[in-house]
């Protein structure tokens, strides 16, 4: 059962809403799908921000964590899956990534996310759902 959960400072990083992604896609739910949705395409991404997490939220709850190892520009061509894409991608970055560590995934996963650390401060994140935060607008 899900219950309303705070991210620890210690586990840092961006919380990425992908149910508007999930809702446009056709393609059956799988894990690639949920990283490529996960992963990009960004925009406004601090490129130095590595080894941190991303939590893939839709409609409010955690449906995975990633541990960020490398962001890039963002290329179309590296998905395998997912075929809606902004039209314009040219400032826009995805990350590459790996599942997190289960310490850190067992903790977030199936649990609604209610505020988390970003690295200027804690940021509610109860809306997620409609709206995201400027820094990480897809």
């Amino acid at each position: 059962m899900s219950e309303d959960i705070e991210i620890l400072p210690e586990h840092r990083g961006f919380a990425f809403s992908v149910t508007k992604c999930f809702q446009e896609h056709d393609e059956p739910y799988t894990e690639q799908l949920r990283y490529e949705m996960t992963r990009g395409l960004w925009k406004n991404i601090p490129a130095d921000m590595v080894n941190v997490f991303a939590y893939a939220i839709f409609e409010g709850t955690c449906i995975e964590v990633y541990q960020i190892k490398q962001w890039s520009k963002a290329d179309p061509n590296q998905y395998k899956i997912r075929r809606n894409f902004p039209e314009n991608i040219a400032n826009r970055w995805q990350f590459k990534g790996e599942v997190a560590p289960d310490e850190v995934r067992n903790k977030y996963k199936d649990q609604r996310i209610v505020r988390m650390y970003s690295p200027w401060r804690y940021v509610p994140i109860s809306g997620l759902t409609t709206e995201i935060p400027k820094a990480l607008d897809p």
